[in-house]
């Protein structure tokens, strides 16, 4: 084996019994497909490390899946005393557990960080280690979740779900499974959804032929990190997409994989488990919402960054017509980080101010009403004024139908679309005009 080849470092924290169940009913029957770990060229000096207690050691250990990852690794327990707790515990749980199997890899290699609950394409781990041996320090993407109920028995009737069996599961048909069964966090965060958060973390576009879907995230999963120049781990939370800003990786060196086709997650999780709330009215500007997530403090310029740097899942071929898809989307995007978009009092009064004093301008100076009557226009078509107007006409907008942009961000006309369930049939069923007002 060459000199050259990268050490890996393979994390995965796990404790619990429901925990256990998920971690060989998806995390190694997936993970140990012919083109992930089998496939791996340097597994003589890699390490595949559980962070887990002392009594969950015992199930894992006894678990034939376990026994093929012996065959293919050496292999290290990491204990801690785990406890039951509130949703908080277990994340600042799973920050300790991070940090201390990421230590494993300090001055030595690679840390990839996987997780029980997670299905994994075949192919993965392969396109992992062909972005090592690229040179980039760091490979970072991210993938929507499912809800547990309904994409379970998909993929047993299928074939493609066992428990402690290897079920390899090809990009496609991973893809395939997530739009068929998408968990009601993502359905929500559909750019055409009546209802999109007022304080979204991420926003998706239907492609033209439906056949896959363009998800944007203000933050991404790093599953590889290189910690060979590291001598200590920062202290970071669960959500482990800080890992690259609290490490101040360079943005050249971390790779942004944005095609299924390469590495496809899909985090799986109850669908009563929510990371976002609807809004309980009809939300009028899904885009306004958005463009003031994005300028929030907390999500810096990392985030936007993340956020320009889209997932295309995708069942078919990416031919041209997603080409087009995917630009025009950029196009749009360039709207939303604009300062159109305002996110303060501030910013309303200066944006006020801009539009009226052109309406004055062109009305007393320079007696042109029909301009003056345009800018008028669009002050009051501006999100800020329809919140306001929507705000004293709550009760009337609601029991009509939604204000409607000039075009839908999901499908390029002048229609709203929810989706929820199958996200391509059902929209195609829901697919009904709107009229504008």
């Amino acid at each position: 084996m060459s000199p050259a080849e990268p050490r890996f470092f393979f994390l995965m924290p796990v404790w619990g019994e429901r925990y256990i169940e998920y971690l060989l009913t998806f995390g190694l029957p997936t993970l140990l497909s012919p083109n992930n770990l089998p496939w791996l060229p340097n597994r003589a000096v890699s390490q595949f490390t559980f962070v887990t207690s002392s009594e969950d050691e015992e199930a894992i250990r006894a678990s034939k899946l376990f026994a093929r990852i012996e065959e293919l690794m050496p292999v290290k327990f990491i204990f801690l005393n785990f406890y039951e707790g509130d949703r908080i515990d277990k994340f600042n749980q799973l920050g300790l557990a991070l940090k201390l199997g990421a230590g494993e890899a300090l001055g030595r290699g690679y840390c990839l960080f996987f997780h029980p609950d997670g299905l994994y394409s075949d192919g993965t781990v392969k396109h992992l280690y062909n972005v090592a041996k690229s040179g980039k320090k760091a490979c970072v993407t991210h993938g929507p979740n499912s809800a547990i109920e309904t994409i379970v028995p998909y993929l047993r009737e299928r074939n493609l779900l066992g428990f402690d069996e290897v079920k390899p599961i090809a990009p496609r048909v991973l893809a395939e499974a997530l739009l068929d069964n998408p968990h009601p966090d993502t359905t929500v965060h559909c750019m055409g959804n009546p209802h999109y958060p007022t304080d979204p973390y991420m926003g998706f576009w239907l492609s033209p032929k439906l056949d896959g879907a363009l998800f944007r995230f203000v933050s991404l999963h790093p599953w590889m990190v290189d910690l060979r120049e590291f001598s200590e781990i920062v202290q970071f939370g669960a959500i482990d997409h800080n890992f690259i800003r609290a490490h101040g990786f360079a943005w050249s060196d971390v790779h942004v994989e944005t095609d299924s086709d390469n590495i496809l997650v899909i985090g799986l999780k109850p669908a009563a488990e929510r990371n976002a709330t609807p809004n309980p009215r009809l939300t009028r500007s899904p885009v306004a919402n958005l463009a003031i997530s994005l300028k929030k403090p907390s999500n810096d310029i990392y985030s936007r960054f993340c956020f320009f740097h889209g997932l295309k899942v995708h069942t078919g071929n990416l031919d041209p017509s997603w080409d087009s898809f995917e630009h025009a989307n950029l196009r749009w995007l360039a709207a939303i980080v604009s300062s159109e978009y305002a996110e303060t009092w501030y910013d309303y009064a200066k944006l006020f101010v801009g539009y009226t004093v052109p309406f004055f301008r062109y009305t007393i100076i320079r007696r042109q009403p029909m301009v003056a009557l345009k800018k008028v226009k669009k002050v009051l078509s501006h999100d800020f004024f329809a919140r306001w107007h929507a705000r004293i006409f709550g009760r009337l907008i609601e029991t009509s139908a939604p204000f409607v942009p000039e075009f839908c961000a999901v499908c390029g006309s002048g229609t709203r679309r929810c989706v929820s369930g199958d996200m391509r049939s059902q929209v195609q069923a829901s697919h009904q005009p709107v009229p504008h007002r």
